[in-house]
């Protein structure tokens, strides 16, 4: 399947997925980092998940993601909830998103260069960022 038929059909299926029981959350990402495949600049973010489909997009209109996730759990709940980051040599990657107050959580696919610096046995750090219902 071609790019820009996936990306549509991702597209479409994020529309239908958003109703009135989506959760929308906002988090303020200090520096570069990826989702997947795609590049995101540093910036202000607003974070749909419905479903496990999660989209993400820049409020200064820079690239947006969408993605399928798995679901996951923690034992306790928490208050705050939190985009969590894996980074190797200073490239940051979008890992997992705790929803606020749940004990829900999603983990995002990894994309090919999260895979290649892994392959070369780069060390990880993990870097999280507050996020919050908007």
């Amino acid at each position: 399947m071609s790019r820009i038929a996936t990306a549509t059909l991702l597209t479409l299926l994020a529309c239908f997925c958003l109703n009135a029981e989506s959760v929308v959350l906002q988090a303020n990402v200090p520096f570069e980092f990826r989702m997947g495949e795609v590049h995101l600049p540093a910036g202000v973010y607003v974070v749909f998940e419905d479903r496990g489909l999660v989209r993400i997009r820049n409020r200064a209109g820079a690239p947006s993601a969408i993605y399928l996730t798995t679901p996951t759990e923690r034992k306790i709940q928490r208050t705050e909830g939190i985009l969590e980051f894996n980074r190797y040599n200073g490239e940051n990657f979008l890992t997992k998103l705790w929803v606020p107050e749940s004990t829900k959580g999603l983990i995002l696919p990894m994309g090919k260069r999260e895979k290649e610096l892994i392959s070369r046995s780069a060390a990880v750090q993990v870097a999280a960022v507050r996020i919050q219902r908007k």
